[in-house]
């Protein structure tokens, strides 16, 4: 039986690293997002509720966010990959849970679609890219092995 490479939390496409930028690309993605105007980020390392056996998940950034009157986490994820290399992806923290995309859509759908909070996970998609490989998920056979395409 085998499994998928990469893990898929929460965005779209896979932000692929290999073995040899795995120490580098955090950092590099955090100090990019840090010279950018107007971004509360600060370096964290704590495990991410997403992390099981098969794919290890650190929280290796947050970005402080605030909604009216509610504050919340964006955390940039660090995601061991099941064979080799890695990949990096967003939670969201907020009242104390930490959500994937898709969940926090669900319970924050006001917050989840506003335009700071939209723009903020661009901003960090087109920082992943600059250090990872952008694949999309092509399919899994019933084996387990997965194909993957490089994304647009």
């Amino acid at each position: 039986m085998s499994t998928p490479n990469f893990n898929r939390l929460s965005l779209r496409n896979i932000y692929a690293y290999n073995n040899d930028e795995a120490e580098d690309t955090p950092d590099n993605v955090f100090y990019d997002l840090k010279s950018m105007k107007s971004i509360d980020i600060k370096k964290v390392s704590e495990r991410s509720r997403f992390s099981g056996r098969s794919y290890p998940v650190m929280i290796f950034s947050e970005i402080n966010m605030k909604y009216k009157n509610e504050s919340y986490y964006i955390n940039l994820l660090n995601c061991g990959a099941y064979y080799e290399g890695g990949s990096l992806d967003v939670s969201v923290q907020i009242s104390g849970e930490e959500l994937n995309l898709k969940e926090f859509n669900s319970e924050y759908p006001k917050i989840a679609n506003s335009k700071e909070f939209r723009d903020m996970i661009k901003r960090i998609e087109r920082v992943y890219k600059r250090y990872t490989i952008k694949l999309n998920l092509k399919g899994v056979f019933s084996n387990g092995e997965a194909v993957y395409e490089k994304a647009k």
